[in-house]
Formats: C-alpha cells, structure tokens, sequence
C-alpha cells in the first residue's frame, strides 16, 4: 500500500472517530434535555437558555396535565387563570362522576342540588342492582315495595338458574313446585 493511500485511510478513520465522538456528545446531551423535559434527574447546567425555557414550557405543561387529569403532583399555585378555570370543571366532573358511580373520592359537599339528586338516585340504582344480585352490599331496608317485589322475582330467578345449572348456591326450598320438577329433571 502506498504512503498517499495509508493517510488517506487515516485521515478517513481520524474523520470518522470525530463524527462519532460529537454524535455521542450530541446523544448525551439530547437525552439530558429530554430527562430534564420529563420532569426526570437531568444536569440543569448543560442546558442552554432557550433550552431551558423548553424545559419550563414542558413543566408547566405537565402541571397542567396532573392538575387537570387528577394525576401526579399537581400545583395549582403554578396554573394560569384560564388553566385554573379549566381545571376546577374538570375536577367537579371527576368528582360527579366518583359519586355517580359509587367511588370512594366522592365529596358530596361539592355537587350542586341537581347533582345531589342524580346521585342520590345512581346509588338507588346500585342498591337495586346489588339485592337483585344477592350482593352483600344490598341494603333491602332502602327499598320501595315495588323495589323489594322485583328484588324477589330477580333473586328467585337467580336461584332456579343456579338449580338448573346444579350450583352449591342453590336453594331447593325456595323452588316452586314447577321449578322443582324441572330441576329434578335437569339433574337427571
């Protein structure tokens, strides 16, 4: 091989180690930028300015986000009036929602009188769904008479179902003549 050709190569590899050197550096610092966009450990020190105003936007953003999603650790000091707005909606719809469905959050203090009367009816609803079920949750003394007569129909067809399907749940003595011939047979 030729001397000319020999520093060619090594001009050519000293080139290429260059290049990966500054990509790597380049590779660090891009993911020091994104730790520190992400609220992770990152080195503040070797952000630049404009780089660090994007890591103030990302915070705020991500602020905003916990506050209005009811996640992480949300700072309300930190939001702009309009974000303030906005978040307060949306925590008085989870909070709606948590008691609309029986969620443990609920702050009934919160929930305007409408509220509180479509609340109040979603947990009449569950209690009827929870006896209807044989659920220990039921609570029969809430119930109407009509309530308390579907409540019956509902855990009596329960009942002839688990019979039919030969369940330990089954109770024979609550099976009417009928259905007790028909279970007989089913088990035959």
């Amino acid at each position: 091989m030729n001397t000319g050709m020999r520093r060619g190569l090594w001009a050519l590899a000293a080139c290429l180690s260059v290049q990966v050197l500054l990509f790597a550096q380049s590779s660090d610092h891009d993911r020091n930028l994104e730790n520190c966009k992400n609220g992770w450990e990152c080195d503040h020190t070797q952000l630049t300015a404009a780089e660090e105003r994007q890591v103030s936007v990302a915070n705020r953003q991500r602020n905003f986000l916990d506050c209005r999603y009811g996640g992480g650790a949300c700072d309300h000091v930190k939001l702009t009036p309009a974000e303030a707005r906005e978040v307060a909606i949306a925590e008085h719809q989870r909070n709606f929602s948590d008691c609309r469905y029986g969620g443990r959050a609920c702050d009934h203090s919160k929930l305007t009188s409408a509220e509180t009367t479509e609340v109040a009816a979603a947990a009449r609803q569950r209690n009827v769904s929870a006896c209807s079920q044989g659920l220990e949750s039921c609570d029969h003394s809430t119930l109407t008479p009509a309530e308390d007569r579907a409540v019956a129909v509902a855990v009596r067809q329960h009942n002839f179902s688990g019979c039919m399907y030969g369940f330990a749940s089954c109770d024979h003595s609550t099976l009417s003549s009928a259905e007790a011939q028909e279970v007989a047979a089913a088990e035959h």
